[in-house]
Parts: C-alpha cells; structure tokens; sequence
C-alpha cells in the first residue's frame, strides 16, 4: 500500500522494521493488516519517541515550508 492513502488517519501500528535506506511500517487499519515503506527519517524519529509498541498512531505528512526550508507537521 501507499502510506498518502492513510495520512491524518489513526491506525494501530505493530511494529516497525529499519532498513538501510527505508522502513517498513505493519499496522493495522479497520481490521485489516498493511504494510506500508517510506524514506521519510523524521516521521521514523516521530513514531520511534514512544518505547512500546503496539500504539495508536496517527500518520500526518510533513510540508516543506518555503521560508527557510523549514518542514513541518501538517
């Protein structure tokens, strides 16, 4: 799946499995299971703040601002 399909939505994340250049995402969203990679380090750093895993996360993208290209959690 494509991780655009579950931004600003809450899903149940498993686990989630570092790779040299991505990470692999398995979560659980309306009863089913996804598997989602991604590229993007701090939302990696975002999901990695809390110490427990299974959580209820929610997925926002982060936007680049124009002003000193500076990102930001939308």
């Amino acid at each position: 799946s494509n991780i655009t399909k579950f931004y600003n939505k809450k899903v149940y994340i498993l686990e989630v499995i570092n790779y040299s250049k991505y990470f692999s995402i398995h979560f659980i969203y309306n009863g089913k299971p996804y598997i989602v990679n991604s590229k993007d380090q701090e939302l990696f750093l975002s999901i990695h703040r809390y110490n427990k895993f299974p959580l209820i996360f929610k997925i926002s993208p982060y936007v680049r601002s124009n002003k000193n290209n500076i990102r930001t959690r939308a």
